[in-house]
């Protein structure tokens, strides 16, 4: 079975996931263990201890009772094209975008290599994957209610309906919107980026076949978008909708004011990844750049503990 998924986190934990439960637990490494207190007290490395194997127990039970994804790692596609940003008239992974990925990106991908490399490995793998379903092969999309996943699920199936693939084998995975560590906290996470390898192998279980009509349908919508031809797109009410650029504006400009007349810009982006875990960092920088155009901010200087990060002062 092919594999399919928009961002390269789940792209390594899927191939990890291939043979996770196969054979016997093997303890290796450590949690990253926060600690507070003094690394003097005589107790300290007995503590420490405990917590380590109290971790091993319960990722031993965790790999024991795991089913191994299978399969084989050239079985794996990654198309991280980044689709819920940037236009989509055309080719989504042709070079124009390219272009504009890079823009939106900025000192994200300073050298273009990220944006080069996620491009140029779509087209290879996009050739690939049609030619084993063109022979037969089944395929299962993975995806969540993040926008680049959800828009990545549309491209695909519309890749599929434009090359005429066989869609009587297409299966889908939704993964879920929020985690729950092993310590009882929970989050909402960015879709399948943020997905464990046993949580892959348990949703792996609740994958379903679409049919061609399903995946017709889901073409369309894409073509609707592209249509559009929106620079931002978003899931809202579990359906991915092309939005205006200012969308995020409200939640941003809320999280300003919060900090006071001056802040710094990583003081914003960190606070926004719980506000809005889909909210990528690269279109906050684009919109506080979009405030300064307006007025609204001023750039009050570099940061001097963070290269090419700026310090902001609101301007009412």
């Amino acid at each position: 079975m092919l594999e399919i998924t928009f961002n390269t986190n789940a792209w390594l934990s899927l191939r990890e996931a291939q043979n996770y439960g196969n054979g016997e637990y093997k303890a290796q490494g450590s949690p990253a263990f926060m600690f507070y207190g003094s690394r003097d007290n005589e107790y300290y490395e007995e503590q420490l201890e405990e917590l380590r194997r109290k971790w091993h127990e319960e990722q031993r039970r965790e790999w024991e009772s795991a089913q191994p994804l299978g399969g084989k790692p050239q079985d794996v596609f990654r198309f991280e094209l980044m689709l819920s940003m940037g236009h989509i008239w055309g080719d989504a992974a042709g070079q124009q975008r390219q272009e504009e990925v890079h823009q939106i990106l900025g000192i994200y991908d300073e050298n273009r290599r990220e944006t080069e490399h996620n491009f140029n490995d779509a087209k290879v793998f996009l050739d690939q994957v049609a030619e084993n379903i063109a022979a037969g092969e089944s395929v299962r999309i993975w995806y969540s209610n993040d926008p680049d996943d959800y828009c990545g699920l549309l491209w695909f199936a519309a890749q599929l309906v434009e090359k005429k693939l066989p869609l009587d084998k297409v299966f889908l995975v939704k993964t879920p919107d929020w985690f729950r560590s092993p310590g009882g906290t929970s989050w909402f996470g960015r879709g399948t980026s943020e997905i464990s390898v046993k949580e892959i192998c348990r949703c792996a279980q609740t994958q379903y076949q679409v049919s061609g009509w399903q995946i017709q349908f889901l073409a369309e919508q894409w073509w609707q978008m592209e249509n559009e031809n929106s620079q931002l797109r978003a899931v809202v009410g579990g359906q991915p909708i092309s939005v205006p650029d200012n969308f995020y504006d409200g939640l941003i400009w809320n999280a300003i004011e919060s900090l006071g007349k001056k802040f710094r810009e990583h003081h914003i982006i960190g606070p926004m990844r719980g506000l809005c875990a889909c909210l990528q960092d690269a279109w906050i920088r684009c919109r506080l750049a979009a405030f300064v155009a307006e007025g609204r901010l001023e750039i009050a200087g570099p940061d001097p503990d963070l290269p090419r990060h700026n310090i902001y002062m609101r301007k009412d």
